[in-house]
Parts: C-alpha cells; sequence; structure tokens
C-alpha cells in the first residue's frame, strides 16, 4: 500500500482502491420466463478508499463503493446516504487496549463479519453470517475494542443504530453489540497453538415496526427467503401488497472457533442463533396496517 507521510510523522494518509470483478454461470433447467439467473460478469467491487493516522492518536477510514448505486427507497422510509462502506473515526489513547471507533463499519457480531472482503478464505461471506447471522454487514455506531500486546485476548462492545447501512436511526431505539475471544494457549509461549482463539458475540435490539427484514440470498444473488414485499388477494376481496417488518426484541448469539495450527493447517466455525419478530402489514396505498405477526 503506497503512503504518504509528513517529515515529523504527525500525519500518514493511505490512500487505496479495490476492483473486484465476477464471472457467474449456471447449470439451470430452462423455465419459460425465468431470468433470474442469467450467465454474467458483475462488478462486485469498485472501491475507493482513504485511511490515515493523524498523530498517534487518532485514524480515520473514507470508502465509497462505485459499484453500487445509491440505495433504494425503502419502506418506511429511504436510506440517509449514498453508497458509502467503511467510514469512521477512531480514537486510541491507550494504544491497541482501549479504541474508541465512532462511523459505520463491519458490525461486531461474528468473527467473519469483522473480516475484511480482503482478506477471506472464500469468494464471500458464508451464508451462516451473511444472509442469516448479519445481513446488514455494517452498521452506524460507536464502539468500544481492543487487544493486549501480546494478543492473548480481544474484546468490543458497541452501540448503533440497528438499521444497518447508510440509515440514520428510525424508531428511537437503539441496538447493542459486542464480541470478545481468547487464546488460551497463548500464555503458554510459542507452540503449534499458540493462536488458536475460542469466542462469542452477542447482539439485542428493541424494534418499533422499523424496516423490513433482509431477503436472504445465495453467494450469486438467488433469493430463497424474500422478506420483502408480496402480493396478497384474499377471497372475494382486492389486492393487498404485504411486507414482513422487524418489531420487537431481536436477539442473537454467536460461537466462533478459530484455530490455526502452526499456520500450515487450521479450521474455523462458527454457529450462529437469532430470534427475530416480525408484524406482517399491509402497505397497500402507502396505508399500514398490522395483520399478524411472524417468529
Amino acid at each position: 500500500t503506497p503512503f504518504l507521510r509528513s517529515p515529523d510523522n504527525g500525519f500518514i494518509l493511505f490512500p487505496s482502491g479495490r476492483l473486484q470483478t465476477d464471472l457467474y454461470t449456471f447449470n439451470r433447467n430452462e423455465v419459460a420466463g425465468n431470468k433470474s439467473l442469467n450467465d454474467t460478469f458483475l462488478l462486485r467491487r469498485a472501491r475507493l478508499e482513504v485511511t490515515g493516522w493523524i498523530g498517534g492518536l487518532a485514524y480515520f477510514s473514507i470508502a465509497g463503493d462505485f459499484a453500487q448505486g445509491p440505495p433504494a427507497a425503502a419502506a418506511p422510509v429511504a436510506p440517509s446516504n449514498i453508497a458509502t462502506t467503511d467510514d469512521y473515526i477512531a480514537l486510541a489513547p491507550w494504544n491497541n487496549l482501549a479504541i474508541l471507533q465512532v462511523g459505520q463499519y463491519d458490525a461486531p457480531f461474528t468473527l467473519e463479519n469483522r473480516t475484511s472482503d480482503k482478506y477471506f478464505d472464500f469468494m464471500e461471506r458464508s451464508i451462516t453470517v451473511r444472509a442469516f447471522g448479519i445481513p446488514d454487514n455494517k452498521e452506524i455506531g460507536a464502539m468500544i475494542h481492543g487487544f493486549n500486546d501480546d494478543k492473548n485476548f480481544y474484546y468490543s462492545l458497541g452501540v448503533f443504530n440497528g438499521d444497518g447501512q447508510n440509515f440514520k436511526n428510525i424508531d428511537d431505539q437503539a441496538d447493542w453489540m459486542g464480541r470478545a475471544w481468547i487464546a488460551p494457549f497463548s500464555f503458554q509461549g510459542d507452540g503449534p497453538l499458540h493462536d488458536v482463539e475460542i469466542g462469542g458475540s452477542f447482539w439485542t435490539g428493541d424494534r418499533a415496526n422499523t424496516l423490513s427484514f433482509t431477503s436472504q440470498t445465495t453467494q450469486a444473488g438467488f433469493t430463497f427467503l424474500n422478506n420483502g414485499s408480496f402480493g396478497f388477494t384474499p377471497m372475494g376481496g382486492t389486492a393487498e401488497t404485504i411486507q414482513l417488518r422487524q418489531v420487537g426484541r431481536l436477539k442473537a448469539f454467536a460461537g466462533e472457533l478459530n484455530a490455526p495450527i502452526d499456520h500450515k493447517y487450521g479450521v474455523r466455525g462458527e454457529f450462529v442463533w437469532k430470534d427475530s419478530p416480525l408484524s406482517a402489514d399491509n402497505i397497500t396505498n402507502n396505508a399500514t396496517t398490522i395483520l399478524g405477526g411472524a417468529d
């Protein structure tokens, strides 16, 4: 990564970019009129990024993704920002032991969600994390996180809007997230299991009839659980538009194991449990009527 540095090291700037191009091909049975899965080239990411340090106390990251257009309008409100990615500033008065980070960034829930897409083992995050665990990926808020110099442990605890990437707070409620891990063999000195990490994370927040629950898709973009708007016509009635929206207390927990063995072999796995109450709303003609619930 190139950098620009002042003579006294009081200001360091790291300009960078990221470009990811994909080719998708599908082996499928042709269905008349089904064009949801076409062979295609795709710009997955096209980012310009600037990170840097201001003295030894503060660092920042500013990034925009030109592979994505501005977010589409959504009920009950539209996103508040354009398609930005990681945009935050952080203060580190105690070096790595305690860092205050404020802005938009990968939310501290699960190991893989906190792993940059530059360092995935596979092309994208797994369905366990990306579709089911935390499909919004990024949140806007503040967190305190840190680790000791020997990297025996890591912790993070934060408060967030809870409405996903590029959204202001919609329902005047806040979400809490936290994640921590410990490297139990690191206390014994160098060895093949020195960097084995065991950890977990949690996520909770109350919702008051906010955004629809994010649809869940495969890596190639095929929707297997559509939680957005869908049409419904009651017997003898007129057509209605129904949307499943988040309401009530969200509760989620995750466990993680990251076990590199002498940095030659390894195993990594995660478990996610999640409970998200939903309301079935009739949003025909922009008027909202709660018809029932789901979970």
